[in-house]
Formats: C-alpha cells, sequence, structure tokens
C-alpha cells in the first residue's frame, strides 16, 4: 500500500453497468454498497460506498497484461475525511475504513 493523496477517477467515459451489497470488511454483512462502471475499451471501475460515505474506487484496464501495474489500482479514504489517501495494487487486501464500522 502507497500513502499520498489521490484523485478520484473520471466518471466521464464510464457508464453504470450494475451495482450490489458487498462484505467490505470480511464479518459476512454485506454492509457495502458497490457501483460497477465500464468504458467502451473494456476498462473496468468500481466505488464502494458504507453508511453513505464513498471511500473507495478501483480501476482495472482492459487487455492489461500486467493486472497490478500502475494503472489498476485501489484508492481509499482511510479516515472518512473525503480524502483518498491511500493506493493499494489490486493484489493486496483492502477492508471499509474504521471510521465507518
Amino acid at each position: 500500500m502507497e500513502k499520498g493523496v489521490f484523485k478520484p477517477p473520471d466518471l466521464s467515459p464510464f457508464v453504470q453497468v450494475n451495482s450490489d451489497d458487498e462484505d467490505g470488511d470480511g464479518d459476512g454483512v454485506k454492509e457495502t454498497h458497490v457501483v460497477h462502471y465500464q468504458d467502451r475499451a473494456g476498462d473496468k471501475l468500481f466505488s464502494m460506498t458504507t453508511k453513505g460515505r464513498l471511500w473507495a474506487w478501483s480501476l482495472k484496464t482492459a487487455g492489461d497484461p500486467a493486472p497490478n501495474s500502475a494503472w489498476n489500482y485501489v484508492i481509499r479514504d482511510s479516515n472518512c475525511d473525503g480524502v483518498f489517501d491511500e493506493k493499494y495494487r489490486l493484489d493486496e487486501e483492502f477492508h471499509v475504513p474504521d471510521c465507518l464500522k
């Protein structure tokens, strides 16, 4: 995981394809609303919201031979201040921030 300040993705090329509720903290309760988006190139984006607060974005580019390259990531607001201050590779584990539990 990398610390810093990370900008949310530009939604303009994406369209919402579906949404569902998922377990964002591993306790078996589906407390996190996940909205899935896709663009014409097949890139996939999703947002994660718990208790009305959006706390993560994830991007996975289509056809990328390196699924954990710099273009594929999860950014997370770790303390509910509206700033995405953590960046994870797609193979790294992340959860709902403590401020939303």
